[in-house]
Formats: C-alpha cells, structure tokens, sequence
C-alpha cells in the first residue's frame, strides 16, 4: 500500500502527536491505538459499516468495510464513479464488483473471493455486490484525493 500511495511505511502509519484524541482512540508521540469496541464508524447504508482504522483527521483513509450479505453499494441503481482511487483486500467473503456503466460496452464483473485484493480508478463507474451467504469483510485504502469512503446509497 505504501508504494502505491508513494508514501514510506513511516509516512503510511505515523501521525501528529496531538494527545487530544477523537473518542475511541488513545496514543501518544506518533501512535493512535484505536481498541476494536470504540473506533470510529459510520454505516453508509443498510447493511455497510465503514469502520476507520486510521485517524479521522490524517489524509489516508484507512479502513475495514463490511458489507452484509445480499447488500449491493447502489440498490437498483446504476453503478456511480468518484474522484480517486480505491484499493481493497477482501478479509473474508465474497464480492462481486462491476466496472462500467451496467448495459454498455465496456461493462466488467469480476468475482472475488477471500485473499483477493484490486485497485481501481475510481471516476470509472463502479458498484459492489455481496452474493452472500456470509458477510463479506474488506480493508480498505482510499488515496488522500479519493472524494467519499466506497459510496452506498
């Protein structure tokens, strides 16, 4: 991640020092320790958690989703592009993820199982789906350019 981001490891995982912590996260001289029951998270739609793993005011976004079974990013809508790039490494589950407008050429669909990871210039159009029958987990890493956390409408 950090060669993509051509950011040193340093860069990728230090932050600012400041002891004035956002709720559910503790540290000092360049370490957050963010506990697994309290960081930050927001559910960006029924059936997606979006759980940062990184500090809220850093320029990475960093984090692990989680996308239930049977949920899709744009339910019955076409698929939605955004400025930045989007790379992803699947915990567990399954996904599938379509490229392109759904019905043009161009269109692509790749089936993705627990171990895989992609990359993707995210003002491409793009849409993920968990065909279940288990939750699907990802970790997350949005470029500091990237506009929203993987959007779900």
């Amino acid at each position: 991640m950090a060669t993509v981001l051509e950011l040193s490891l340093d860069q990728l995982f230090t932050l600012d020092p400041d002891p004035a912590r956002p709720n559910g996260q503790e540290g000092g001289h360049g370490v957050l320790i963010g506990r697994h029951n309290s960081r930050p998270h927001r559910v960006r739609a029924l059936g997606v958690r979006w759980e940062s793993l990184a500090s809220p005011e850093g320029p990475l976004r960093f984090g692990l989703v989680t996308y239930d079974a049977g949920v899709s990013t744009t339910v019955g809508a076409p698929p939605l592009g955004h400025d930045g790039i989007e790379h992803a490494y699947l915990l567990s589950g399954t996904l599938v993820r379509t490229v392109g407008t759904v019905g043009t050429v161009g269109t692509d669909q790749y089936q993705l199982a627990t171990g895989d990871s992609f990359e993707l210039d995210a003002r491409v159009p793009h849409a993920l789906f968990n065909p279940g029958p288990h939750p699907t987990n990802l970790l997350w890493v949005l470029d500091p350019n990237t506009d929203a956390p993987p959007q779900a409408n």
